[in-house]
């Protein structure tokens, strides 16, 4: 509350069942504040999309396999999602129409367990089964222009697309 009491809620708002393994992976969205992704294991490697002010589910994606981690950039309307067995690999949709927009397969030699994205959300850093961590730059950032002149002091270089 705005006096700094913690407001204690004793029942769930919502109780969402769509996933049919353990849910492993959710984000909010930095440009949509009432859109939740949540991502499902093995036996259900999809990412529902909610509405949270409504409850409803707007949009599912299947995987190809477990989804471990998901993260909206602020720098598009775009996610990357992260997997494990099958496919090891780090995924970039397009939101809301799903499109694969690139993927690294095999990112890591076991499955990725874990991922953060940057504060400038224009990379991720993944962890693994395999003992390694590995940063991915998927996304640029907009160059900053110089005042008064209208160019650019800054430049990025894209490594999934």
């Amino acid at each position: 509350d705005p006096n700094g009491e913690f407001y204690e809620q004793r029942t769930a708002k919502w109780t969402k069942r769509n996933h049919t393994a353990a849910v492993k992976a959710i984000a909010w969205c930095p440009w949509q504040d009432s859109l939740l992704a949540t991502g499902g294991g093995t036996g259900d490697a999809t990412v529902h999309f909610w509405n949270t002010n409504t409850g409803a589910r707007v949009a599912s994606l299947t995987t190809p396999g477990q989804v471990t981690s998901v993260h909206f950039t602020p720098l598009a309307k775009e996610f990357v999602t992260t997997h494990g067995y099958p496919t090891n690999s780090v995924m970039v949709h397009s939101y809301p129409s799903m499109t694969k927009i690139g993927e690294i397969k095999d990112a890591h030699d076991s499955r990725v367990i874990y991922s953060a994205i940057s504060p400038s959300g224009d990379s991720i850093v993944t962890g693994a089964g395999d003992e390694n961590i590995k940063f991915w730059k998927l996304w640029e950032v907009p160059p900053k222009k110089q005042k008064g002149s209208g160019k650019s002091s800054s430049s990025s270089v894209l490594t999934l697309r």
